[in-house]
């Protein structure tokens, strides 16, 4: 069974990857099905993500596993006892309690396969590990620049200094938005908003601004930048 909201997000990953269309492939199989975030299971879900499991998909993944994994024989395609009755509804907002050995299995087979989005690619890189270092390299590099950035000094820097460091960091991104390694999407969709904002601002200086005027407008920027590299080297865990 493949939770609908990982199938929704593989797809959207997939066509980030110009491979739109794969996940819905995986739909053609005989035995593939997929469980439906319903009423019931909605509640549930969004416990499992305020309290930190992991995206929504990945909660979504967890919740369908645990919920099999206690499920009568008539969600299995079995015949329910005569005394089965329906699950217990969670309120919006109430905290899911489930068996911490059950989640830590779950987490651990989520996880294992780099996310939910990866179990549903249709063939995994090989390469995965490798792309993933240089990812971090890369973050480890605009993270650097960004820093550097942001500490020029508006009451000594030359236009030049700014433009050069500028450079750098737009460089970084572009070697960063290159990467073909897997990360978490809301992680790099904030990298890539603060790094666009970032350009915006500089591609809005007018031609006679000085040095310290763009050092003033872009600092606040690369300080968003370096700290959305931050979490986004953290969710990574990269070295260093």
């Amino acid at each position: 069974m493949l939770p609908a909201l990982c199938l929704a997000r593989a797809e959207a990953d997939l066509a980030e990857a110009d491979l739109a269309g794969a996940s819905r492939a995986l739909l053609g199989y005989p035995c593939t099905g997929v469980e439906t975030l319903g009423q019931i299971d909605a509640p549930a879900v969004g416990g499992m993500f305020r309290d930190g499991y992991g995206g929504m998909d990945t909660c979504h993944a967890l919740y369908t596993a645990l919920r099999r994994t206690h499920a009568s024989p008539a969600a299995s395609g079995g015949t329910a006892p005569a005394h089965s009755h329906k699950p217990r509804a969670h309120p919006a907002g109430d905290p899911v309690h489930t068996p911490s050995t059950a989640v830590s299995a779950a987490v651990a087979l989520v996880l294992s396969l780099g996310g939910t989005s990866a179990v549903f690619a249709a063939e995994p890189s090989p390469n995965q590990s490798a792309a993933a270092a240089q990812l971090c390299t890369d973050l480890n590099k605009l993270r650097s620049d960004a820093t550097a950035l942001f500490g020029l000094d508006p009451a000594s820097a030359t236009k030049d200094q700014v433009k050069d460091a500028y450079d750098d960091v737009r460089d970084g991104w572009d070697n960063v938005a290159d990467s073909t390694a897997a990360w978490n999407a809301a992680q790099k969709d904030a990298v890539k908003s603060a790094a666009d904002e970032l350009k915006k601002t500089w591609d809005d200086l007018p031609d006679d601004a000085t040095g310290a005027d763009a050092a003033t407008k872009l600092k606040p920027h690369a300080q968003m930048l370096d700290s959305a590299v931050k979490s986004a080297r953290t969710g990574l865990q990269c070295p260093g």
